[in-house]
């Protein structure tokens, strides 16, 4: 081949000097520092759900999408919707009991984030720790019958400052987790769950947490809150029980429950915890496709939306600082923007699919932008061929980018490898489409993705992630790679072949030291945008998994397993950390209008890893 150019490519041959690139880098560095350093400026306020420097980097991408000439995708160039982004108390909040009145909450009591609302009244019981941990042959729940009554117990796990202790020494074991504890006495039929933190020492304040959402908006399904020390000893007193301290010390002494029901001691109260919605929007804009191949799609997408001031999600939450997320991830959605810029101007082949970039919001709260957008596409998502992610490019190391999915379908290694030969990029590729950023919604969806990311580093997630960290001249390297990547997935002639995941599970079953799953795929939009409540809604099953090999499919929603009714994600979860590989359980799907059982035989993550 000689004399012959390859716009959408970006590959020249002259003169049979095969291979030889078109230089785009003095255009790509000078679009990419541009965007990547008005996307991390603190004006943008770490670009937090619910700052307004949020909606400025919406406006930014807007503007640029607009100045390209990129059409609007006939319904404009937002699509908006709205988000949890916390919790605050309702009007409603009261607890009282034998003994105790007029109690303030956040002061006296104050339910927790997940608690379910609702009133309740019921004797007391005193359950330990609210620990059954059968396994290490410790059950606070033994020869206790809770149901119908409310639930006294202890933040914690016994012995927590035994290096020895059964309970996996110093370090908090899953059976310290607070919505582990509100399963165990909701699936034993108590109205409601109270904690209380015994004293870590004689300078442990007595007082109650901060209302907190405490991460996804799952209910717990019944009310869990938290008392002083003060109220539950004038319980205890009431109930002539021994006091929280000699209680808490008995326990730990003694490696054994002193659960007891307490006598003429009866608590009421009402919980109502209110969600704090706040209005978000991702930002779209589409190269028109042309010809036989017009109606198909291929996505490229970038979430745009980072920590703002930190908080949840911050490997220092306790430092209000801005958070700009230069590399999480406004190098990925520079890298997007610049490479559309670029494709809108050479985007002639009189057969191409249409181009659609979408910068997503809501990401680091639970992928909400692109289950949103998979669950309302403006262009229909059954002609989406192709999702290619970018999230954290901007830190590119010796040429080296990981290209996360490529196991999605055969023909990605095709595409990619010789494009990444062409920009000097040393391409890793591998994995399914699974993975905790955007592109995970659109594998749910049955589409073959690619998720670019040049790796991880000390600064992820901290205010040190900014412009001055970046490789500018890499994050030009993977926008000019993504130009030619997305202009060949827009012109070849045949699609792609989803591949189907068979390797072991990312969210649920990480269970410690056995290694129970399942082998099943949530669907990320009910348990990103939902409160959960109404059990676990699928997706899909992993390829010949237990959940396959069982009957479960896509569609189900999961209700029970081993006899606990199954409301929320945490709920699968804790039910997988109680049972062990090679175990049969029986699991209740929701499949239309028909509750089904089954039977499922679990497996183990290190098997399912060898497949």
């Amino acid at each position: 081949m000689k004399n012959t150019t390859w716009i959408g490519l970006g590959l020249v041959v002259l003169g049979g000097c095969q291979g030889k690139r078109i230089q785009n880098v003095d255009v790509d560095a000078a679009c990419f520092t541009e965007v990547v350093t008005a996307l991390a400026d603190d004006a943008m306020e770490g670009r937090g759900i619910g700052t307004e420097g949020l909606a400025k980097a919406a406006t930014l991408i807007e503007e640029r999408f607009r100045a390209a000439g990129l059409s609007d995708v006939g319904v404009g160039y937002q699509q908006p919707f709205d988000v949890t982004v916390g919790v605050h108390l309702g009007e409603g909040n009261w607890l009282g009991g034998s003994g105790v009145e007029d109690l303030a909450v956040g002061k006296d009591f104050q339910p927790f984030g997940f608690a379910s609302d609702g009133a309740f009244e019921g004797s007391l019981v005193f359950a330990g720790y609210g620990i059954s941990a059968k396994d290490l042959g410790y059950d606070d729940y033994a020869d206790l019958d809770v149901k119908g009554k409310v639930v006294l117990a202890m933040r914690y796990e016994p012995q927590e400052n035994n290096a020895d202790s059964t309970f996996e020494g110093k370090r908090p074991s899953r059976y310290s987790d607070l919505r582990y504890k509100a399963l165990q006495a909701r699936s034993r039929g108590a109205k409601a769950l109270v904690l209380v933190g015994p004293a870590r020492g004689d300078s442990d304040p007595d007082k109650v947490p901060a209302l907190q959402s405490g991460g996804p908006r799952s209910r717990a399904g019944i009310p869990v809150l938290q008392v002083t020390r003060a109220v539950a000893d004038r319980w205890l007193a009431k109930g002539d029980a021994p006091t929280l301290a000699e209680l808490h010390a008995t326990i730990d002494e003694t490696g054994a429950p002193a659960s007891r029901t307490l006598k003429n001691v009866t608590v009421s109260g009402t919980v109502e915890i209110v969600s704090d919605k706040a209005p978000v929007r991702n930002v779209l804009a589409s190269i028109p496709g042309a010809g036989a191949l017009a109606d198909e799609v291929v996505v490229v997408g970038a979430h745009y939306d980072h920590l703002g001031y930190g908080g949840q999600g911050s490997l220092r939450p306790g430092e209000h600082a801005i958070h700009n997320g230069a590399d999480d991830n406004a190098s990925g959605t520079a890298a997007m923007v610049c490479a559309l810029e670029r494709l809108v101007k050479s985007s002639d082949a009189e057969n191409r699919r249409t181009i659609l970039g979408i910068a997503f919001t809501a990401e680091e709260i639970g992928l909400g932008g692109s289950s949103f957008y998979t669950d309302h596409p403006v262009l229909p998502i059954e002609n989406t061929v192709a999702m290619v992610n970018l999230d954290m490019v901007g830190r590119l190391r010796n040429g080296n980018l990981q290209a996360l999915g490529a196991d999605t379908a055969p023909e990605w290694r095709t595409i990619l490898s010789p494009v990444a030969e062409t920009h000097g990029l040393n391409l890793a590729m591998g994995g399914d489409g699974y993975g905790a950023s955007d592109h995970t919604s659109f594998y749910e969806k049955k589409i073959p993705v690619i998720h670019l990311f040049s790796g991880t580093h000390s600064v992820y997630h901290t205010p040190d992630d900014d412009t001055s960290t970046l490789n500018l001249e890499g994050g030009a390297t993977v926008t000019g790679f993504l130009v030619d990547v997305t202009s060949a997935l827009s012109t070849r002639s045949d699609g792609l072949t989803y591949v189907k995941s068979t390797s072991g599970p990312r969210v649920v079953g990480d269970s410690r030291g056995r290694g129970a799953y399942l082998g099943t795929i949530p669907d990320m939009s009910a348990m990103a945008l939902t409160e959960g409540g109404e059990g676990v809604l699928l997706s899909d099953v992993r390829g010949d998994g237990p959940a396959d090999r069982a009957g479960l499919r896509g569609g189900d929603t999961i209700v029970e397993m081993a006899g606990v009714e199954i409301q929320n994600l945490y709920d699968m979860t804790f039910v997988l950390r109680d049972h062990r590989p090679g175990q049969t359980i029986d699991i209740v799907v929701k499949r239309g209008d028909e509750r089904v059982p089954l039977k499922a035989t679990l497996g183990s993550r290190g098997e399912a890893a060898k497949r």
